[in-house]
């Protein structure tokens, strides 16, 4: 399953370099240039983002003119996704500092 935040997920970006590269062994069947293959490239990425996960949910959110073009497609994944990236690593940045504070021989935030 992909998983694009948190302790063993992946980034949406590296995600979308790892699919380009996928295509790349596929041969003309997805070199993206043909009506076809726009849609193999397309629904493959739709596939590695199974249906019970954040991401599957997620694009079954979207509009159908975004969700079958590979360039809107991946504008969306990479909008939706590489901010809650960060804000997770924020997130654990923010709690480890607070974890640390201290008054006294009190933990601040315990």
């Amino acid at each position: 399953m992909v998983v694009f935040t948190g302790d063993g997920g992946i980034g949406v970006r590296e995600f979308l370099r790892w699919m380009e590269s996928w295509f790349a062994t596929q041969g003309e069947g997805f070199n993206g240039v043909s009506e076809p293959s726009k849609k193999r490239r397309v629904a493959q990425i739709h596939v590695a983002c199974p249906i019970r996960s954040v991401a599957g949910g997620f694009l079954r959110s979207l509009p159908e003119d975004v969700l079958w073009n590979e360039e809107a497609l991946t504008k969306a994944l990479i909008e939706q996704f590489e901010d809650g990236e960060m804000d997770e690593r924020e997130q654990d940045d923010i709690l480890t500092t607070m974890s640390t504070l201290r008054q006294g021989d009190h933990d601040v935030f315990t």
